[in-house]
């Protein structure tokens, strides 16, 4: 039987998600829980399929790839905008 290779995009918070309350919520697909930022292979039923699809309409789940735009979000949520300065030690001139 085919299966669905499947992501859970919550990790990253969208207002779409934030208005349906999913950021950072577990998934579950048919049978198979698919936790925030992880992914999974589910077997292709028309239960998961509709399950999968659902989550998709409100931006919480990718079928197949990682859409690029979460892919930069996450990155963007990965590494601070601003460098943490580090302290430099000057001579006093005498």
């Amino acid at each position: 039987m085919a299966r669905l290779r499947v992501f859970n995009l919550t990790d990253v918070s969208t207002p779409e998600l934030e208005q349906n309350g999913l950021v950072c919520k577990p998934l579950v697909v048919y049978d198979t829980l698919v936790n925030p930022g992880t992914e999974a292979e589910v077997e292709e039923t028309a239960m998961s399929f509709r399950d999968a699809q659902y989550y998709v309409s409100v931006g919480a789940m990718a079928i197949g790839a990682l859409p690029s735009a979460y892919v930069m979000a996450r990155r963007r949520e990965q590494v601070p905008a601003i460098p943490v300065a580090s302290k430099v030690l000057r001579r006093r001139k005498g």
